[in-house]
């Protein structure tokens, strides 16, 4: 048998479309070029070439004439397009929750669409994004990876620079933060205005040319030339100055060490709102190097504080680039890892990568996402799109019945199945259009609002994209062809009364039913799924952290006298202290290096004194004075508190889980011993503490270090009671500006300010909510139209059945059973599906709910009670209707 033929199907086209004169050549020809193909190419590609040929020729002149009786095809898609806006007008109830459906789920998908956009073009601005790469710095113990970080050693990018090839460019860049306190404070040295700021970035010279980020006024190849030099945003400009071009003017900034005057070198243009990078002021890094000496200590070998971009050459390997960054780390540090037991790995992430693909331990970008809730939010828009258009093809099935005489008639003309079925999707299409059209208004009116309710970003530029175009192209072919295919072949196989009883008997039934079990399955998903995220987010609050934070005021400490010496610096905080205590609303106050939720002011290698330096653990440090625990109430299970009058690095109070890490054995016996911090400082343990949550419970309790610093007050601790709270708070800031007259007071509530860490849950548990709610909506039109459909098909059944005696309750159940007899199944289907996808999403968490049947039963009663609600008013109507209505003309 020769199986070198031309596909069967194509050809049997070809000769159904073509010309009888013309279809012997045709043909003919057609299959002599398929030979020839399969000859020089492949049988594949010669069926794939006659398969296109035979479409390019489905054209005008070719096409064959059906008859000379049938309507003209332009004049019946005229008539088609009047009479579907005629029909329309006639029955507004169709064709508003028809459209109206659509549009609901075209908004929900272009919003969704709009989301995506932003996430996964986050960095794409940069011109030679393509070849920019950052620094990870991954360490490793007994090769298992436990600690990894954006941020580097200052030398590792000025070695790597001046000596492996295929490097273009490299700057490093170091936030402010990480000098030991969240911000510093600037003055306008002239009229004396001050205030904190905390998006500041040391950057190397060369920064705003490798990422292009564009200058108002200045040149960027010169702004950060000088030391004393500055580049401020707009913004800040407008704040300091009253003006934007503010080239040559003169800010200081406040911060011990690396306090001076600067000149403003450069006024930024609005930075992209998808940058990782989010700084309002860059300072030279040759300044930071300059003057903060731990920096300058083991020739820039000691401190791991940098993230350092590389700009390759085109030629570059960034893998060859990667393995001459660890050859100098090894060559520099190999043999104090070695003792250590350490190994460091560092490696090249792309910049387009960070936002979506970072799960670091430090990371100088703070608003990245996670790839797998921003695929399941997709999902989400998908699904309420798909419930959507499931509506919609439920509608129109419905709505196939009604129009039964329509389709006969135009039978009796001479219309052929073919022009019926263009005629459905002709109507399919300019529906969908006019769903799009109306959900781009809603999209555009919505967006702002929507943008404030979720506190997420919207991608707004996707409308000048050509691509935005062709993928709403797409949907809409894929809406009015794919899924107005089914109610198409429906309307255009209309034959008889006997058909029609076939299409809407028990098998046009099953699959309108088909159709409400998957919009009911899919909404009780997405109902669990929104009730889920909220359970969990409110465990995560309410869940014991072990640091009482209520009430307790952080005042962000003074930087003024931070570069006067420590003395001054002292004395003021101790006649601060004593004045604010006299209030007797104010109980305690403490100084620290950082608070709870803040981050730790140091992390790095610890171990028990007389432990080999291979057992070295990697551990946070917090430095706090000996009111720390009183403000925040942290209990002591071993040992004692700091004395008032304990010196800076004279001792330690530990929690539990550093107790276990240090194989100091018990708490108690762990009181006396010391621990060897970063190899240098051994410090004694005075006390240990219940273990508590220093950051959100999305992770576990770490080990953690509480180091003595009477003086270190970059963050003041007050807790305050009674009832007169904002005289309280305006008694310490009359207070803390009488004695710092130079720095602005900026406080908060910790409460507050811990609850911000799950921002971003609540964000996803509102955006899931949301459009839950929109795919429920959706649901609920289909399931109307179901419910409307059937009792209009059993009205005469309930008539027979009034006049045989039947009640009210009997009527109400033969209407109703088969409605939740779908609905149960589907809440039991839905339930399964939500308990494997929230199961692996609460894996996320350290702390998390149990999977627990009220977490199931509650959506489940929710969809109920919005289903009776959908159908009890259609379904009591029909079973209270006069027989006498229904049986008048039998």
């Amino acid at each position: 048998m020769n199986n070198n033929q031309p596909p069967k199907i194509p050809l049997r086209f070809l000769r159904w479309f073509c010309r009888p004169d013309l279809l012997k050549y045709i043909e003919g020809d057609l299959i002599e070029l398929f030979e020839e193909n399969v000859e020089q190419k492949s049988l594949i590609i010669a069926r794939l070439l006659f398969i296109w040929e035979v479409v390019k020729l489905f054209r005008p002149g070719i096409v064959k004439s059906f008859g000379s009786r049938n309507l003209s095809l332009g004049s019946l898609g005229v008539l088609h397009v009047k009479m579907l806006f005629r029909g329309l007008a006639r029955d507004k109830t169709y064709a508003v929750t028809n459209i109206l459906g659509l549009a609901v789920g075209f908004t929900a998908a272009l919003i969704i669409y709009q989301f995506l956009s932003f996430e996964f073009n986050y960095d794409s601005s940069y011109p030679n994004k393509d070849r920019l790469y950052r620094i990870n710095q991954s360490s490793l113990r007994n090769d298992e990876v436990v600690n990894q970080e954006s941020f580097t050693w200052s030398a590792l990018g000025e070695e790597a620079k001046n000596t492996i090839s295929g490097i273009k460019e490299l700057v490093r860049v170091h936030p402010v933060k990480y000098l030991g306190g969240e911000s510093l404070v600037v003055s306008n040295p002239f009229d004396q205005s001050s205030y904190y700021e905390k998006d500041i970035l040391y950057v190397d010279e060369g920064f705003l040319e490798v990422f292009d980020f564009c200058l108002v006024f200045g040149d960027a190849a010169n702004a950060l030339s000088s030391p004393d030099q500055v580049v401020i945003s707009r913004e800040q400009a407008i704040k300091y100055f009253q003006k934007e071009d503010v080239i040559g003017e003169i800010l200081r900034v406040h911060g011990g060490s690396v306090s001076g005057k600067f000149k403003v070198g450069g006024v930024l243009e609005e930075l992209p709102p998808n940058s990782h990078l989010k700084f309002d002021m860059l300072l030279p890094m040759s300044f930071l190097l300059s003057h903060y000496g731990a920096y300058t200590r083991q020739d820039g070998w000691g401190w791991t504080n940098f993230a350092a971009y590389i700009l390759l050459e085109e030629s570059a390997d960034h893998d060859y680039i990667s393995s001459q960054l660890n050859d100098i780390v090894d060559k520099r540090l190999g043999n104090e890892l070695k003792q250590s037991g350490e190994q460091v790995k560092i490696t090249l992430q792309p910049v387009t990568d960070i936002h979506l693909h970072s799960s670091l331990d430090t990371d100088i970008a703070e608003n990245n996402n996670e790839l797998g809730k921003v695929l399941l939010i997709a999902t989400i828009g998908l699904i309420t799109l798909i419930i959507a258009w499931l509506n919609y093809v439920n509608l129109s099935i419905g709505k196939a019945l009604t129009r039964a005489k329509e389709i006969g008639v135009k039978k009796s003309l001479g219309a052929f199945q073919y022009q019926l079925f263009s005629q459905s999707i002709l109507e399919s299409v300019i529906v969908h259009l006019l769903a799009i059209v109306i959900g781009l208004v809603f999209t555009f009116l919505l967006s702002s609002q929507i943008q404030q309710y979720l506190q997420i970003k919207l991608d707004n530029a996707v409308w000048t994209r050509p691509g935005f175009w062709l993928v709403l192209l797409l949907v809409l072919l894929i809406g009015a062809f794919i899924f107005g295919a089914y109610p198409a072949f429906i309307l255009s196989g209309i034959k008889s009364k006997i058909q029609q009883v076939g299409l809407f008997g028990s098998g046009g039934i099953w699959m309108r039913r088909g159709l409400i079990f998957t919009q009911l399955t899919l909404s009780m998903v997405l109902i669990t799924g929104a009730f889920l995220v909220s359970q969990q987010i409110a465990y995560m609050r309410s869940k014991s952290t072990g640091v009482e934070m209520e009430q307790v005021l952080v005042l962000s400490g003074p930087m003024s006298l931070a570069g006067e010496g420590g003395t001054l610096l002292k004395k003021q905080h101790q006649l601060f202290k004593k004045t604010i205590l006299k209030n007797p609303n104010v109980r305690a106050i403490s100084g620290s290096s950082n608070i709870p939720s803040s981050g730790q002011l140091w992390q790095g290698n610890m171990r028990k004194m007389g432990a080999l330096s291979t057992s070295n653990e990697l551990g946070d440090a917090v430095f706090i004075d000996a009111d720390f625990l009183d403000v925040y109430d942290l209990e002591i299970v071993a040992g004692h508190n700091f004395s008032p009058d304990i010196q800076d690095y004279e001792a330690l109070i530990i929690n539990e889980k550093a107790v276990e890490l240090f194989d100091l054995g018990d708490p108690h016996s762990a009181i006396g011993q010391s621990v060897i911090l970063d190899g240098t400082d051994t410090i004694r343990v005075d006390g240990v503490v219940k273990d508590f949550h220093w950051s959100s419970l999305h992770s576990d309790i770490k080990p953690l270090i509480l180091g003595s610093m009477t003086g270190y007050n970059v963050n003041l601790s007050i807790r305050i009671g009674g009832e007169s709270i904002k005289q309280t708070v305006e008694f310490i800031e009359d207070n803390f500006r009488a004695l710092y007259p130079n720095d602005p007071f900026q406080s908060y509530f910790l409460d507050d300010r811990f609850n911000r860490q799950y921002n971003s849950d609540e964000q996803f548990g509102k955006l899931v909510s949301l459009f839950s709610g929109l795919a429920v909506f959706i649901a609920c039109i289909g399931l109307f139209s179901l419910v409307s459909f059937i009792a209009n098909q059993k009205i005469k059944e309930i008539g027979i059945r009034k006049v045989l005696g039947a009640n009210i309750t009997n009527l109400l159940s033969i209407l109703s059973r088969d409605f939740f007899s779908i609905l149960f199944i589907a809440i039991l289907l839905a339930s399964l599906i939500s308990i494997y996808v929230g199961g692996n999403w609460l894996e996320n968490y350290a702390y998390r709910i149990e999977l627990s049947p009220y977490l199931f039963l509650i959506p489940a009663l929710i969809l109920i009670t919005i289903t009776l609600l959908t159908v009890s008013h259609k379904v009591i109507s029909a079973a209270l209707s006069n027989p006498v209505d229904s049986l008048r003309n039998e």
